[in-house]
């Protein structure tokens, strides 16, 4: 069956999830003794590895900055969704369902609560809120986003704005496969840049963070990401090498330090220092207690008298 559904073209993640449910229901029927045995309780006996990483495809920095330029140029009233897209890394619904109260100005943040997906509005992916940071052309963009909106509803009378930050043409919300489909690809096509997912702009945010030197941590908490082992999956092979000059740093001479000097305070009493005052050696060696040693009876010049395992 997975052969013959990857023959058809199904996507290997399609079939992998077929499959799981598949396992699902004879797992259920093994113990009610229907069955005796579950011949699809391991996926990947059908299927071959599946890579994380062969559905990036992120713009470069370049890419980025003429794709927006077309944007401005073609479809202005989408110039700051695109924009927010490529500056948090935002989902499609997370970006549709994105609301003005979501928005701190002040810290230059956003509250990413929510998520629209399949016609109805859920939690973000991974059922947990997280906190996303705008950076500051971001900010402006929606300030004046606000202000436009705020001075239309006035100059209409009315006492409130849509609560929501992105909007259609009549004043909605955003309809996803237009958005994808009728917007964001004939964009692409205007701008001559190939074929993209629009969750490539996801993965274009991720990517340009990490070829500039950011940490993989940070990037994490800007995704959501469950663990940071997902992060290094998806995008560990966009992250900048080393080079040579990695080992030759190696051959750099150290500095050698100085040997410390001696502390005014010292922890262990100041080692003793005999100066001789006989002139013949009959007489140091009869005056070996001040030699070796103290003569109080609890030191002892051989450890193996209080240790006999040594």
């Amino acid at each position: 069956m997975a052969f013959e559904a990857l023959k058809k073209g199904q996507a290997p993640k399609t079939v992998q999830n077929l499959i799981r449910c598949l396992s699902s229901m004879l797992g259920h029927a093994v113990e009610d003794e229907l069955i005796s045995v579950n011949v699809a309780l391991k996926p990947g006996k059908f299927l071959p590895r599946i890579s994380k990483r062969s559905n990036v495809n992120p713009l470069t920095r370049e890419e980025v900055a003429l794709f927006l330029a077309k944007v401005h140029e073609r479809a202005p009233l989408y110039f700051p969704l695109f924009l927010c897209a490529l500056r948090t890394g935002l989902r499609q619904g997370e970006l549709i369902a994105l609301q003005w109260g979501d928005i701190d100005f002040h810290g230059r943040f956003i509250e990413v609560q929510r998520n629209y997906t399949r016609g109805r509005f859920a939690t973000p992916k991974g059922g947990e809120s997280r906190r996303v940071d705008m950076s500051l052309e971001l900010t402006q963009v929606l300030r004046d986003l606000l202000t436009d909106r705020q001075l239309e509803a006035s100059a209409k009378g009315q006492p409130d704005i849509q609560p929501w930050v992105f909007i259609s043409s009549t004043g909605g919300l955003v309809n996803h496969n237009y958005l994808r489909s009728g917007i964001f690809h004939g964009l692409l096509r205007a701008a001559e840049l190939r074929r993209i997912r629009f969750h490539d702009l996801r993965h274009t945010f991720a990517s340009l963070l990490l070829q500039q030197g950011e940490s993989l941590i940070y990037v994490k908490e800007q995704m959501g990401h469950s663990s940071i082992q997902l992060t290094v999956d998806l995008y560990g092979h966009l992250i900048p090498g080393g080079n040579k000059q990695a080992v030759d740093r190696l051959d750099q001479p150290v500095n050698v330090v100085a040997a410390p000097q001696p502390s005014a305070t010292q922890a262990q009493p100041a080692r003793y220092v005999w100066t001789p005052r006989a002139s013949k050696p009959s007489e140091l060696l009869e005056d070996t207690g001040s030699v070796f040693g103290v003569s109080d009876g609890f030191r002892t010049r051989d450890l193996r008298i209080h240790n006999p395992a040594l």
